[in-house]
């Protein structure tokens, strides 16, 4: 038992003989039997051509009112003749306002053949100036009733495609407000073109714009293919990373891209040479696109670009469609309505495959500006830490905003650390040092207060910390030199004894410069008092100044560095 397609429907494709000719006065009076019916009568180029298929016996299987169907590409007119068994005959004449009128999904429109009681013996079609051969060869014969069912079940899938499309579309635009990357702009006119093409291809753009012309449907449909060329080329050029495609690379793409939006311009001149070659060049045009995707993809691959399996399965389907579409229309293979839904199938897979790359691109740029943010940070980090104890740098201490109420600052010395060095070397200089820093924290590591260690010198230290009377301050300075003169707890006579001496000031508002100076002045005390000692100046209220506005500038400044 034969299948369904076979019995529904039977394509004229084998049984036309065909003939060009240069006038409709020549067709019409051209005997049938003169007509070329050899493997080859595609092939020619005329303003006018004479179809005639003889239909009786491939026909017999069909049932019910039938249509008449061919591709909806531009032409001027088609003139049918239906001839019946018992020898009536009817004619109908199409213009194109009449295919947008009788869509049939995809490209496709319908003639119903005029029912006279006898069967169908003979079509006889007369095309004048065709733009495209897939008028003359995709003509056929289907019952109304399989024609209707094809035409909803195919108009479903198309609507669920556009759907697909419209939602990328529109999570594109949300997204682009988030994140203003270049190939996310890309992308948007990819998807855009995509719709535009599924639209114009399926027929639903006929749906959306009731009063289009078929010349604008049939113009819309190849220019939004140009339209994808150009968007594809730049989404891949700027989604793949800077190392895939070379500078040479990228200008080739670019004048591959704009070669199918030229030749669509090209065509627009709607001149007779153009009209002979409009389809022929249209389709010509869009093969150095496709080598030089072909050539960028298989760069992804071998530099490894982190989304070439993303945009490998992406363009696959839309590259595989795209060459059949075409070798059918050089009329090289035949494969009726699945090359326009394999074409539109792979618009989805294309659309879809591509934001899986932009999703996988985003987060690896997310990723790494992580990276650069925690390598700044570390950075900022290095530039106010001294290398050796870890404490704040002399650079992180000139940026402190100055001493509130109820805080203090303390400038240490080691005691004689000359002759450290001089007598155990710069080694044991640097274990002094680092046991000094380690003795800081241990003072004052509890939240009390809230101290900030700097090493500001070669042998010098500053802390500024929370004191909320002279003898806060002065308790928190004995502590520290204690601390010191003790020595580290385990001891192998690496860090040889050493003592500190002290100056502490505080007591209310005061610049960081007036600080220092009072603390130096306490801490000179300290050294002529026989070191090892501390000494503080308190100031009272009246006596000192609230910190400058610059410095509370410059301090916040550092806050945000820190």
């Amino acid at each position: 038992m034969a299948g369904p397609a076979h019995a529904s429907a039977v394509p004229l494709y084998e049984a036309n003989c065909l003939r060009g000719y240069d006038t409709v006065q020549q067709a019409r009076e051209a005997d049938p039997g003169a007509l070329d019916c050899s493997a080859d009568r595609y092939g020619g180029e005329a303003d006018v051509f004479r179809i005639v298929a003889n239909v009786e016996r491939s026909l017999r299987a069909l049932d019910g009112p039938l249509l008449w169907q061919t591709d909806s590409a531009l032409f001027e007119r088609i003139d049918l003749a239906f001839f019946y068994a018992d020898g009536q005959t009817r004619t109908v004449k199409v213009t194109p306002t009449d295919t947008v009128e009788s869509w049939y999904s995809g490209t496709r429109f319908s003639v119903p053949v005029p029912e006279t009681g006898a069967p169908l013996a003979r079509v006889d079609a007369l095309v004048v100036r065709p733009w495209a051969k897939a008028t003359l060869t995709n003509m056929r014969v289907i019952e109304a009733a399989a024609a209707q069912a094809q035409h909803s079940s195919r108009a479903q899938f198309a609507a669920l495609i556009c759907g697909l499309l419209l939602a990328t579309l529109l999570f594109d635009l949300f997204y682009f407000r988030l994140i203003r990357a270049r190939f996310l702009s890309w992308h948007i006119g990819l998807t855009a073109a995509l719709l535009l093409y599924v639209l114009a291809n399926s027929g639903f753009v006929i749906e959306v714009v009731p009063a289009i012309s078929a010349k604008a449907r049939y113009f819309l449909n190849t220019f939004s293919v140009a339209l994808v060329s150009v968007a594809g080329v730049g989404f891949l050029l700027t989604v793949l990373e800077l190392r895939v495609v070379s500078r040479r690379m990228r200008k080739a793409a670019w004048i591959a891209a704009a070669l199918p939006v030229v030749a669509k311009l090209f065509c627009l001149l709607d001149a007779e040479l153009v009209r002979d070659y409009a389809h022929t060049v249209s389709l010509l045009s869009l093969l150095p696109v496709t080598a030089i995707t072909l050539a960028i993809l298989y760069l992804a691959i071998v530099r490894r670009s982190s989304i070439w399996p993303h945009l490998t399965i992406a363009w696959s389907g839309m590259i595989v469609a795209g060459l059949v579409r075409m070798a059918s229309d050089f009329d090289l293979l035949r494969q009726d309505n699945l090359v326009d839904d394999a074409m539109v199938l792979s618009a989805a897979l294309l659309a879809l495959g591509t934001a899986a790359a932009v999703a996988r691109r985003t987060l690896n740029l997310r990723v790494q500006r992580d990276r650069a943010r925690i390598e700044a940070l570390q950075m900022g980090r290095m530039a106010f830490t001294d290398p050796l104890t870890g404490l704040g740098n002399r650079r992180a201490f000139d940026r402190v905003m100055g001493l509130r109420r109820g805080e203090g600052l303390l400038l240490i010395d080691i005691d004689h650390f000359k002759a450290v060095n001089d007598d155990h070397g710069h080694l044991a200089g640097d274990k002094v040092l680092i046991f000094a820093a380690r003795a800081m924290q241990t003072c004052f590591e509890r939240d009390k207060y809230e101290a900030r260690a700097f090493r500001i010198g070669g042998e010098e230290f500053a802390i500024v910390l929370r004191a909320a009377s002279r003898e806060d301050l002065l308790a928190a300075a004995e502590c520290l030199r204690g601390r010191i003169e003790a020595g580290p707890r385990e001891n192998s006579g690496e860090i040889p004894a050493v003592t500190a001496s002290i100056g502490a000031a505080g007591g209310s508002d005061m610049r960081l410069v007036e600080a220092v100076k009072l603390a130096d002045a306490a801490l000179y005390e300290a050294k002529n008092s026989g070191r090892n000692a501390v000494r503080a100046r308190y100031v009272a209220k009246s006596a000192a100044h609230k910190p400058a506005a610059n410095d509370r500038a410059r301090a916040a400044k550092t806050d945000r560095l820190a």
